[in-house]
């Protein structure tokens, strides 16, 4: 079996291309400043835009807030409303109640 450095070809010595280099540069770079002076002209660009402008920013901004006493509305069985205020939990009160259930 021959080796691979035996087998490997030697490199081509390109003297032309060393002295073609900056004619090709030059000519690389005439034809790119000749593609930047023609302005791209795609299709969706021919016609005016139906968007309204600064829609976004003319929305009122939205807040929350919470509240910590909730009135609750019952009916009984004589179609009588009953009225009644609670605590809304906290998100510790929660899962503290959660895990009683999950354990009982």
């Amino acid at each position: 079996m021959d080796s691979p450095t035996i087998l490997r070809q030697k490199p081509q010595k390109l003297p032309k291309m060393v002295e073609d280099l900056p004619k090709l540069a030059e000519t690389e770079k005439v034809i790119i400043n000749e593609m930047d002076d023609q302005a791209i002209v795609y299709d969706y660009m021919k016609y005016p835009s139906k968007k309204a402008k600064g829609k976004l920013f003319k929305k009122p901004r939205k807040t929350v807030s919470f509240k910590t006493m909730v009135e609750l509305v019952t009916y009984t069985d004589n179609w009588k409303m009953r009225m009644s205020e609670s605590k809304l939990r906290t998100e510790e009160e929660q899962l503290k109640y959660n895990l009683k259930r999950r354990n009982s």
